[in-house]
């Protein structure tokens, strides 16, 4: 387990990486972009994924609308998966990939190529999302917004692990 990713969002990319293996492995190298998408997207579903293919998310500069980008796939409404079938990755496909976590605000990306004899992949957390739990914390510094308790009671409860 990676220590910067909450364990839901480790095991989904662990299991969404499997899926890719299981694609590379039965396809090999040398098709297409869109047949391994395809591919994924049908193998993940056979995991029981929510898979969304071309998922449009809007590009925004000084809160004006400037276009929007189609992602490959998106597993779960959580993690962006960005697919190549190149001779080699490149530090551009990685800020590619960072750039559309930033603009889609999901908290994890993969980029994966199938252009090589083997699978090549990167994860890429979005640093503009803060981890699950420090969220958590926020709301509990607001206060209950169920119960109309102030933050100490909600801190506490929170601590307690008592239902709230």
């Amino acid at each position: 387990m990676r220590a910067d990713l909450p364990a839901e969002l480790d095991a989904l990319t662990e299991k969404i990486l499997g899926a890719a293996f299981t694609v590379a492995n039965t396809l090999g190298n040398g098709f297409l972009e869109v047949i391994y998408k395809n591919a994924l997207a049908e193998e993940l579903i056979s995991l029981n994924c929510r898979v969304a293919a071309e998922k449009p998310f809007s590009v925004f500069y000084r809160d004006k609308l400037m276009g929007t980008y189609l992602a490959d796939l998106v597993v779960e409404n959580q993690v962006i998966v960005e697919l190549k079938a190149i001779e080699t990755l490149s530090r551009a496909h990685q800020a590619q990939l960072l750039n559309y976590l930033k603009a889609s605000k999901l908290p994890v990306g993969l980029l994966l190529n199938f252009g090589t004899p083997s699978l090549q992949m990167k994860r890429i957390l979005n640093p503009s999302v803060k981890s699950v739990k420090i969220r958590e914390i926020r709301v509990l510094l607001q206060g209950c917004r169920i119960c109309g308790h102030g933050a100490a009671t909600a801190l506490t409860a929170r601590r307690n692990l008592t239902a709230h």
